[in-house]
């Protein structure tokens, strides 16, 4: 028996073996059924997709042959992987090579073998598609014509599936990077969200202390009338109606505050008195405006319902008030106009401030997601692309209206109907005590 020798380039062809991944893998439907049509064009019992690994041959496919694999020492695959063209026995007892091969003389008793040579892009020989008998015998030309097809039919498949591997393992990077983009940009929302609440902050605080004051004060003098003994009762009901009302105004702020803080994207949409979304957005920024005495007003049909998630068009709101605020803080007119038109399909809510507009440039870009003219520290350039996602989540619509001589956002919702008298607030339209 002579053994196949080993060439200078063996590492290069091993390595090009490896990255085809498929050694010792499970079956596969698409190289089963390329060995079944090689054993029919053939004629032949035994066909098989050989691989040929540093000390064995292992068969990716194989028909008619149980062995997984063989040494590679003993293999005519060894040998064929030299060759150009196909390797062909057609007597493997009357070959020097192979008389006492233990393939031959043993099971499976090899007569007949014809390889076809498997190799890489790179022109590594890795393996071969080889066709066998238990009797000795030849191929037509036709038939070794066939095989070659056959072979080449492996290596096109066999680097489609590597092809297919890689761009698995791109996918799974992909979606892994994606995952980590998803959750860096639920962060940076959340730190818009933080830095919208910090400009709050000092009006929230303005807002809680103007009324533990007064609860302070009116219990103070509630307790001195009453060690006095000066205390009337209308006088000490009056009293604590007063404190009363500020503990609810201090509630509904706080309220307010935490309702904003939240996530409310997994919120069921509601019927919502648009009023009351209103006036629950202008207690959380309302001090931030009177601290700047930027005059703050509402006007049109309030006295409209929305299905919506209400928290989050409040966002939207606080959004665009904050925005208009920094717009015009340093003006010398300083307004804002919240308006509520009521048309046929659906209600238009318009922010609109005293300022004069918003460049042309910046139009095109500033719906898009980091865009910002804001000065580093002070906006993560993601308000305006949320609060579009918001409105378009709601079946909206959220634009900019350069038409008019201000600066003036748009935010069309789904009209639902007038409210009924029981859902109205008690505060009317108008101007809001910004002063």
């Amino acid at each position: 028996m002579k053994a196949a020798e080993v060439k200078e380039n063996e590492g290069q062809r091993l390595q090009a073996l490896l990255e085809t991944a498929l050694l010792d893998t499970e079956p596969e439907v698409s190289f089963d059924e390329l060995v079944e049509l090689a054993s029919e064009i053939c004629q032949t019992p035994i066909a098989l997709v050989s691989l040929v690994d540093a000390e064995r041959q292992w068969f990716k496919a194989r028909k008619g042959l149980t062995a997984p694999e063989t040494e590679r020492s003993i293999s005519f695959c060894g040998h064929a992987i030299h060759e150009q063209k196909i390797f062909i026995v057609e007597d493997a007892q009357a070959d020097e090579r192979f008389y006492d091969n233990p393939l031959v003389v043993g099971d499976p008793k090899l007569r007949f073998y014809a390889g076809a040579v498997l190799k890489t892009p790179d022109n590594f020989a890795i393996g071969t598609l080889c066709v066998i008998d238990h009797q000795p015998r030849s191929l037509s030309p036709a038939q070794e014509r066939a095989l070659e097809i056959l072979a080449h039919q492996v290596t096109q498949l066999i680097e489609l599936r590597k092809s297919n591997l890689k761009l698995r393992e791109h996918m799974q990077t992909l979606v892994a990077q994606t995952q980590i983009i998803s959750r860096q940009q639920q962060e940076l929302i959340v730190s818009a969200e933080l830095a919208a609440l910090g400009k709050m902050a000092a009006g929230i605080a303005h807002e809680i202390n103007n009324p533990l004051a007064v609860i302070q004060g009116r219990a103070f003098q509630l307790r001195r009338s009453l060690q006095s003994g000066t205390l009337e009762p209308a006088h000490m009901i009056k009293g604590f109606e007063y404190i009363e009302s500020m503990c609810l105004r201090i509630g509904k702020i706080i309220r307010g505050l935490r309702a904003f803080a939240r996530d409310a994207a997994q919120d069921p949409q509601q019927d919502e008195l648009l009023q009351r979304i209103i006036e629950e957005t202008i207690d959380l920024c309302g001090e931030r405006f009177r601290a700047s005495h930027i005059e703050l007003r509402v006007a049109g049909d309030l006295h409209l319902t929305l299905s919506c998630r209400r928290t989050q068009i409040s966002q939207v709101l606080l959004n665009l008030l904050n925005n208009a605020h920094d717009a015009i803080e340093g003006l010398e007119q300083k307004w804002v106009e919240i308006e509520v038109r009521s048309l046929p399909h659906f209600v238009q809510i318009r922010v609109t401030d005293s300022g004069s507009g918003i460049p042309e440039p910046v139009v095109r870009h500033m719906m898009e997601p980091f865009f910002t003219t804001k000065d580093v520290g002070r906006g993560t350039g993601l308000g305006l692309s949320i609060a579009k996602g918001i409105v378009e989540s709601h079946d909206g619509q959220f634009r900019y209206d350069g038409s008019g001589p201000h600066t003036c956002f748009v935010v069309e919702l789904p009209f639902q109907g007038p409210a009924t008298l029981s859902e109205e607030p008690s505060h009317p339209a108008g101007n809001l005590d910004t002063e």
